[in-house]
């Protein structure tokens, strides 16, 4: 299992973006994703919420697929450093 990582997320500014985007999303038709991210949101009351969210689309939160939505899944992809920007960039250019 050589590449999976592991990131907590602190950054209160990040986190407040996270949670308003997040509130906005709607639940979607759309049957599955292909997760690539697997995430667990710790609550400060003890709960705990379960986001998958795949590679280039798809937004999973505790098994109800979500509507896709390019910011909120950008968001989360710059914070975690998920792709290599720079070739990234390149290869969605070509």
């Amino acid at each position: 299992m050589e590449n999976i990582r592991y990131k907590k997320i602190t950054n209160e500014n990040f986190l407040n973006k996270f949670e308003q985007q997040l509130n906005e999303l709607k639940k979607s038709d759309d049957f599955s994703i292909n997760s690539r991210i697997f995430a667990l949101i710790n609550y400060k009351n003890k709960n705990i919420d379960t986001l998958c969210i795949g590679e280039y689309r798809g937004i999973c939160l505790n098994g109800n697929i979500l509507s896709h939505n390019d910011d909120f899944h950008n968001l989360i992809m710059d914070e975690i450093d998920f792709y290599d920007k720079k070739l990234y960039d390149e290869l969605r250019r070509n």
